[in-house]
């Protein structure tokens, strides 16, 4: 899938990118993704700035996952967006190259997702107003009870515990086998399949 988008900068123009799909189930997918690589773990590592817990464990979710990754690429193919979406329907992240925002890119790779995965979900912090304005913007809902949440993720809800209601989110602690750590204040919103 090779999508171009339009995107208004700071200025007057107009700048264009193309939005390069790549799912680790297709034989072909090293090769391609050797291609958009450095890029790939670049845009992730200056979005992700002080919570970037390093290449391999992102590669490691996306394998392990079976994701699918899409890429905001210039005409030169080079990356200044990605995201990725795990076949649990779970966002694994989204990230633009800070002098790209603004742009619209993070919107089309997440609308780029929808065909795919036309129900997903995201587990966030409660502080990332960017990231949960948006998704609210794009059709996803706030998770507001237990039940819901354990309807949403289905498996990996026995991660998460410590749940309580605030100021209209469901708060919870997610436990990470891979960091060995537990994640504190983090909120869920999801998007149901549109009916039309």
């Amino acid at each position: 899938m090779n999508a171009t988008a339009q995107a208004p900068s700071s200025t007057s123009e107009a700048r264009s990118y193309s939005i390069v799909k790549l799912d680790t189930q297709l034989g072909n997918f090293t090769a391609t993704f050797e291609r958009y690589r450095a890029g790939f773990f670049a845009v992730l590592r200056k979005g992700y700035a002080g919570a970037y817990h390093g290449d391999g464990y992102h590669l490691r979710r996306i394998i392990r996952g079976r994701a699918v990754i899409y890429l905001a690429t210039t005409a030169r193919d080079v990356v200044i967006g990605a995201a990725y979406i795990k076949r649990n329907r779970r966002r694994g992240g989204t990230s633009v190259d800070p002098r790209h925002r603004g742009q619209g890119v993070a919107t089309a790779l997440i609308q780029s997702s929808f065909a795919e995965f036309p129900e997903q979900y995201s587990i966030i912090s409660v502080d990332n107003d960017g990231m949960i304005n948006l998704l609210l913007k794009l059709g996803f809902v706030r998770a507001t009870s237990v039940a819901e949440i354990r309807a949403v993720t289905r498996g990996e809800f026995r991660y998460l515990s410590d749940f309580r209601a605030d100021n209209g989110y469901m708060l919870f602690c997610r436990h990470s086998e891979t960091r060995r750590a537990e994640r504190k204040l983090l909120t869920l919103f999801y998007r149901k399949r549109s009916v039309t």
